[in-house]
């Protein structure tokens, strides 16, 4: 008679043996993430950077065609109707680029005798409907709603369609507004204008001696990219590498952005696609200061970057301090080096 043999006992984990491992594999999670997080911010970062690069190179080809950099609100052509006219929607610096950032079918498409509010409806649909990637920042995802329409038409529907661009241009240095400065303000008690400083602002059509001021606040002519300009390398006094020319504004809570198009200069002196640079970094996001003074910013950690005008990148962190920023905001304010 054949023995029975013993069944084969196979071995098995133990309850505390399994919470063991699922501790050691949350604990590896733990740390791992962090530097997944910082890595993909890295390349988000680069990827931003090198979109701005982009933009840097398209100004610096348009200034070698044009002979001037791009305006910051502007007609695409001197056949527009209403030429000399602030109250029609003009194009921003965005829009005269097109042709140089691999976008000429776009410019091909807009109708240069009419302003943004003006375009035929296939037109306005593609641009309400059609988002840039190029002109937005990777790290700052959510897409905030745009508003549309013509300027003063009312209340304009809301999209979130991604349309926004987070690259707006520096006006120039706004010293009035912020008390942290002790910088010589352009426009004094009663906005009188101070020629003395070299942080100039926009003059009312008046011809009286004082600042532009309306719903949205001054608008600073001290940068490059600045109201209807036409500035060559050559007034960049300060030089081409220590001057602002495009920052990022990608912070804050989407729903309060309350912007418009990449597309959209500014309607009067309203500005969208460029800023007064105001504020100390990451702060005074949107809905708090007056439109023009919004202030610059990113999701990137501890400041944000911006687009110098030769062409080059440089990554401001938050601690710099904002006479420092106003010197580089400004193509001319003739501060030295030590100041910077």
């Amino acid at each position: 008679m054949k023995s029975k043999t013993a069944p084969l006992v196979r071995p098995a984990f133990t309850l505390v043996e399994l919470l063991v491992v699922i501790a050691i594999i949350g604990v590896l999670v733990a740390l791992l993430l962090p530097a997944v997080q910082a890595a993909r911010e890295a390349a988000r970062r680069t990827q931003c950077s090198n979109q701005l690069r982009q933009l840097g190179i398209a100004c610096q080809n348009y200034a070698d065609v044009r002979k001037a950099f791009p305006p910051a609100n502007g007609k695409l052509s001197p056949e527009e109707k209403d030429r000399n006219s602030w109250k029609t929607g003009n194009w921003s610096y965005l829009a005269f680029l097109t042709p140089y950032v691999e976008r000429a079918a776009l410019k091909e498409l807009l109708d240069p005798r009419f302003a943004y509010d003006q375009q035929t409806q296939s037109v306005q649909d593609f641009l309400d409907t059609t988002p840039i990637d190029e002109f937005r920042c990777p790290s700052f995802a959510p897409t905030q709603p745009v508003r549309i329409g013509a300027f003063g038409s009312g209340v304009s529907a809301i999209v979130d369609a991604g349309i926004a661009t987070h690259y707006l241009a520096v006006l120039g240095a706004n010293t009035d507004a912020y008390p942290g400065s002790d910088l010589p303000n352009y426009c004094g008690g009663g906005n009188r204008i101070n020629e003395n400083s070299p942080y100039k602002m926009l003059e009312n059509q008046a011809g009286n001696g004082r600042c532009h001021v309306g719903d949205e606040g001054k608008t600073a002519i001290n940068g490059v990219i600045t109201f209807d300009s036409k500035t060559s390398f050559r007034q960049i006094t300060d030089g081409t590498s220590k001057t602002f020319l495009i920052g990022e504004s990608a912070f804050g809570e989407p729903a309060d952005q309350g912007t418009r198009g990449w597309w959209v200069g500014a309607a009067t002196t309203w500005f969208y696609a460029a800023h007064n640079l105001t504020y100390p970094l990451n702060s005074a996001a949107r809905p708090g200061p007056i439109h023009n003074d919004v202030g610059f910013g990113s999701e990137h950690p501890g400041g944000c970057q911006f687009l110098m005008a030769d062409a080059s990148t440089q990554f401001i962190t938050e601690e710099v301090s904002l006479n420092i920023l106003f010197a580089q905001a400004s193509r001319a304010g003739g501060e030295v080096l030590a100041d910077r």
